[in-house]
């Protein structure tokens, strides 16, 4: 899902380009977007990697507290070019 990810000293959030549709408990469509905010004292682990068949695609794996696992990628070409 393509998206925003901000990285500062306080937090890691991410928030989708376009909305996902979800029902409410009333069986309402709901459309929202996707987003994540991680507080960095909140993070138990946070690992970089890169695909070895494709080195400028990155990830970055974050691990919280409570043992919710995300993962974030991107394309070091696509970031250059902006």
């Amino acid at each position: 899902m393509a998206g925003l990810l901000s990285i500062s000293t306080d937090k890691i959030a991410f928030c989708s380009e376009r909305s996902i549709k979800l029902l409410s408990p009333t069986g309402k469509l709901l459309r929202i977007r996707y987003k994540v905010s991680i507080p960095i004292s909140k993070i138990k682990k946070a690992k970089e990697s890169e695909n070895r068949g494709k080195p400028s695609q990155k990830y970055i794996q974050v691990i919280t507290e409570d043992d919710f696992e995300f993962w974030f990628i991107w394309d070091s070409l696509i970031i250059k070019r902006l």
